[in-house]
């Protein structure tokens, strides 16, 4: 992998604009470009991270809250190498270019960066070749949105939640021990007011995602989505992408990754941060429990048995190899696939359909009596 500098992309195109932040900070400190990256890329994750305690904070005590002791340790870590206030104005600017970089995902648009597409973290590593000869290159953005809209979208993503949206709703008012039970009907019942030429289908589409919605969740069954050599989260992404803003953004489908190289590790978790999705899922292979291997597919789980072995007795040259094995299988996977002893056919066509910001149809699917 030849390493690339910002002038290798086109102008207005992100990564070239992270590249190029991340080359002055080089340029003032003396470190390689893998080690600029992979500092900046933790000093992101932990931005990401501290952002919902910073806005509570912000709210109501009109100031930032405290960083935690990871934080404060990192900081303090960082500063020692990178002692220019500058350097420091770069690592943010590079942040800031990436969140900005976002800004159109859930509007459906075109990304902003023809290298990468919305992954600009993945292009960002390609580009400064981290790991020199490691041979990683990401699935380009064009092919990952192809395998999204074919695992999420035709496959019928949105029926197969409202399916599972019933079932909790029969389960909540079926059982009059529920707590929700009893407000749940009330607001099923008032909802039917709605059934009427006053109301928009906007309306009824806000009745039903905000008032009736949390009242299920506690027996609702996520649809689970697991990449078990996830890279940078690419596939994470194209699968949000590809699935209706209110079913992710509802946490009613999540997002389960894993992969030996704790620097995709990293990048993957800011990604699904950067774009709204359940970023605690995703995890190094080496720290995975037996019922997490249990529950990854074949080939991944002997080969990730097999790196834990090897990175106890200090073998990172197996690691290593199984890791480039493990990424010529990459794909995206259902986790409840492999964890049902024979795959189940769905109910209906199967067939995706397109969900606009208010469906008529989704009143008569949802909580049916």
């Amino acid at each position: 992998m030849n390493r690339k500098s910002s002038s290798d992309f086109p102008k207005g195109d992100p990564v070239r604009a992270v590249l190029k932040a991340l080359e002055r900070v080089q340029a003032t400190s003396h470190n390689g470009m893998y080690r600029v990256f992979e500092d900046w890329l933790e000093l992101t994750e932990a931005v990401l991270e501290s952002l919902p305690a910073h806005v509570v904070s912000a709210a109501r005590e009109r100031c930032l809250a405290e960083d935690t002791p990871a934080t404060q340790a990192l900081l303090q870590r960082l500063r020692a190498v990178y002692p220019r206030p500058d350097q420091w104005d770069r690592f943010a600017e590079a942040i800031a270019i990436t969140l900005d970089a976002a800004d159109g995902f859930w509007r459906r648009e075109p990304p902003a960066s023809t290298y990468s597409g919305y992954d600009i973290l993945g292009g960002v590593y390609m580009a400064t070749s981290y790991k020199p000869g490691s041979g990683q290159f990401f699935t380009p953005w064009a092919v990952a949105n192809m395998m999204g809209q074919i695992i999420m979208a035709d496959r019928g993503i949105e029926e197969d939640v409202i399916d599972r949206l019933n079932a909790a709703g029969r389960a909540v008012l079926a059982d009059p021990d529920d707590p929700c039970n009893a407000i749940l009907t009330a607001t099923t019942l008032s909802g039917l007011l709605l059934d009427n030429e006053q109301f928009s289908d906007a309306d009824r589409f806000a009745w039903l995602t905000e008032k009736m919605l949390p009242y299920v969740l506690h027996r609702y069954e996520p649809v689970r989505v697991l990449d078990p050599c996830c890279g940078s989260g690419v596939m994470f992404l194209a699968g949000a992408f590809n699935t209706p803003a209110w079913i992710v953004q509802s946490g009613l489908v999540q997002f389960y990754g894993m992969d030996i190289d704790q620097t995709c590790v990293r990048m993957a978790r800011c990604n699904v941060m950067i774009y709204g999705l359940n970023g605690s899922y995703v995890q190094s292979a080496l720290a995975l429990s037996d019922a997490d291997l249990q529950a990854a597919p074949q080939p991944y789980a002997d080969a990730y048995r097999a790196a834990q072995e090897a990175a106890r007795n200090g073998q990172q040259e197996v690691v290593d190899a199984l890791a480039d094995a493990v990424r010529q299988q990459q794909t995206l996977f259902d986790l409840d696939a492999f964890r049902a002893t024979a795959p189940t056919s769905r109910n209906g066509t199967g067939k995706a359909r397109s969900l606009p910001a208010a469906e008529p149809a989704l009143a008569a699917m949802l909580f049916e009596l």
